[in-house]
């Protein structure tokens, strides 16, 4: 089956959660597996209701398309189960004409849309694709919102916190978040910090031994603890345990590290 060219599923959707296709008919799973993935979605499929919502207690799912009349729970079940599981869900009711009115109703209990089958491929990934930008938005908001929850939890920590990039190649890691108790203790403001390497709070005293160590862990993305000597900027030393964990992209390559200080 050739790509649906409309516009709304053309864009890569590979990155964000998947669509979740509950159907029976083992033909048509794998059929709207087929013309969602050719338009850039990530799918998961299953057969029932029961094992649709077993799937997303362990996946995070961003869009389900539920058959109206499956066997064990209903579709409205399913719907209804998969709300009540994580209320973020976009679930599109897929019905055949004989339930056309009934399916109609989900939507008063929580269901994004519905599509009557047999659907025409064009309006099924339109109406994915809405119901997907609509989990994003939400998904977007609530990220905002945990951000600034971290962000006012890290401000008011008295730990020290310090976040670098990753050394690569002959590019060493510089500072692109320190909390204020980071501050305080290096006498450093954010703006003297950001952007510059960990270094500069390195001195005389500080052990070439336990640096090596701490790149060489480093190296094999692998945590580091270690007590070193630090230096402040009017040149005070100080004595910290560092704590250096990695921050992994969704491919599992090292992109920063976070460090607690003690």
């Amino acid at each position: 089956m050739g790509s649906v060219a409309i516009g709304e599923g053309s864009r890569d959707h590979k990155e964000i959660a998947p669509v979740l296709i509950v159907e029976d008919d083992c033909g048509q799973r794998l059929t709207l597996c087929d013309i969602l993935e050719r338009e850039g979605f990530s799918t998961l499929e299953c057969g029932s209701g029961e094992k649709a919502l077993e799937i997303a207690r362990r996946e995070q799912i961003a869009v389900a398309i539920v058959d109206y009349n499956l066997p064990g729970i209903s579709g409205v079940e399913t719907l209804e189960d998969l709300r009540e599981h994580d209320p973020m869900i976009r679930v599109i009711i897929h019905t055949a004409y004989g339930s056309f009115s009934s399916a109609k109703s989900a939507v008063n209990l929580g269901a994004f849309a519905y599509v009557e089958k047999p659907s025409d491929p064009a309006e099924m990934v339109r109406c994915v694709g809405r119901a997907v930008r609509r989990w994003m938005g939400k998904a977007l908001h609530k990220s905002q919102i945990m951000l600034r929850l971290l962000d006012s939890a890290l401000d008011q920590a008295n730990l020290p916190v310090s976040v670098t990039t990753s050394a690569t190649g002959r590019f060493e890691a510089r500072f692109v978040y320190v909390n204020p108790a980071f501050t305080r203790m290096t006498g450093y403001s954010k703006e003297e910090l950001i952007g510059r390497e960990p270094k500069i709070l390195y001195g005389s005293k500080t052990k070439r031994s336990v640096l090596d160590r701490q790149r060489h862990l480093m190296d094999q993305g692998r945590s580091f603890v270690g007590e070193m000597v630090h230096y402040r900027k009017d040149g005070r030393q100080f004595f910290m345990e560092t704590r250096l964990d990695p921050v992994r992209d969704g491919d599992g390559a090292v992109t920063h590290w976070v460090a607690i200080y003690r």
